[in-house]
């Protein structure tokens, strides 16, 4: 943990004032961060432009004084973030969740004029589960079982200067289930906000959903996460408060991870670097 602070402080030191004068980061509301907590937004972050972020997600606050209210508990996230052109991002991700890798790819449809208040995107996303074979208790077992695909329409609109909000429905494909009657195919929707409370501080709130009826893949306490975020330069800090541990697309929107309730709500930030 120290060392991971370490790092956090010198990796927060290194903005300077001529980066902050060639910021990348987008004036609009829908182009500041690519992420509102999990969910992403319809936005890239231009040809050439390079994002890494840091995800941290704590354990239940409801644990108490002797695991420092979840504290001690800990899930993390590294990933990279590119943009290819304008309109086409990449990005690779590695989540201590399921020891899960993922890559994906988002192609913006609309919105790159700044005449435009609606944004509209494409996101293709598979995960690998890298947990060991055995742990699965299969036989025999094959690597396509560790796989997951998402499929995402993120649609946003900048209502005014100060509120941006969207939808994303979309599909999770499961090659493997849980039981026959499950599908393999999970439709899920999903809605975001962002509110400037002033210049540089943004309110943030998500939600998602699997559609789902019937199986085990619908969810009874969908994830849910309040936030508020601080830009400076070419760094965003995001804090959240939320009920999902899990912060992978394929897995947020298809498994139980907590009501929400004192009991289950968990603290987390964010760390994003533009370069």
């Amino acid at each position: 943990m120290r060392n991971f602070l370490l790092f956090v402080g010198l990796f927060a030191a290194g903005v300077t004032h001529a980066q902050e004068s060639a910021n990348p980061l987008g004036a609009d509301l829908g182009h500041q961060s690519l992420r509102i907590v999990n969910q992403q937004t319809a936005a890239g972050p231009g040809e050439g432009h390079l994002e890494f972020f840091i995800q941290h997600r704590f354990g239940d606050i409801a644990q108490g004084g002797y695991n420092a209210f979840g504290f001690d508990q800990s899930q993390i996230r590294l990933g990279l973030d590119y943009g290819i052109s304008d309109r086409l991002t990449t990005g690779i991700a590695r989540s201590s969740w399921g020891k899960t890798s993922n890559a994906y790819v988002k192609y913006q449809l609309a919105g790159l004029k700044e005449s435009s208040r609606w944004d509209l995107a494409w996101l293709s996303d598979m995960s690998v589960n890298g947990e060991q074979s055995n742990i699965w208790g299969l036989d025999p077992f094959y690597p396509s079982h560790r796989l997951r695909f998402v499929h995402q329409l993120i649609i946003g609109r900048e209502w005014t200067s100060r509120f941006y909000a969207g939808i994303v429905p979309g599909v999770v494909h499961i090659n493997l289930v849980e039981t026959a009657n499950d599908p393999n195919d999970v439709p899920t929707v999903g809605a975001f906000a962002r509110y400037s409370v002033k210049p540089k501080m943004n309110l943030t709130w998500e939600a998602q959903n699997s559609l789902a009826i019937g199986s085990s893949k619908a969810l009874t306490s969908p994830p849910m996460a309040l936030g508020v975020e601080f830009i400076e330069g070419l760094h965003i800090f995001q804090l959240s408060l939320g009920n999902a541990l899990s912060m992978n697309e394929a897995y947020i929107v298809t498994s139980d991870q907590g009501a929400w309730d004192a009991s289950h709500l968990r603290l987390g930030f964010n760390i994003v670097r533009r370069w």
